[in-house]
């Protein structure tokens, strides 16, 4: 069996970068339009809420997404930033857009929720692309 070599100290600096993102993505940026979306407002967000197991769960989410993403770069000889943010688009299109996508219209998910959540992932796949791929 063929083991990539993936350089994991660039996984990880972009699961970190991931986690910046979402700070200012879900803060600043659209924070108040998503709790809108969501219906919630930021004291009902804070209502049980565990920040070291949802951030440390969300943070190995993103590790283990970035780190598939440097496999594939790794199996497709992805060697250039375009290569890279050409994989990671496609990547997010087939495996995260697809499938949430799918998910949201049986939960009736509002389409600005699907938007803001799905170009996250996009941005998140992108930035970890471009981390990876100058590594």
């Amino acid at each position: 069996m063929y083991i990539a070599e993936v350089n994991y100290l660039s996984v990880l600096i972009s699961a970190v970068a991931a986690m910046i993102v979402g700070a200012l993505w879900y803060g600043p940026i659209f924070g108040k339009m998503w709790m809108g979306y969501m219906g919630k407002t930021e004291e009902q967000l804070k209502e049980g809420f565990n920040p070291a197991k949802t951030y440390g769960l969300a943070f190995l989410g993103h590790f283990i997404a970035l780190a598939v993403l440097a496999n594939l770069f790794v199996y497709l000889h992805v060697e250039t930033i375009g290569g890279a943010l050409h994989t990671a688009f496609w990547t997010w299109l087939g495996f995260t857009l697809a499938t949430n996508f799918i998910t949201g219209l049986f939960e009736d998910k509002k389409f600005g929720l699907l938007l803001i959540d799905e170009v996250y992932h996009l941005v998140v796949f992108f930035v970890g692309a471009i981390i990876i791929s100058i590594w």
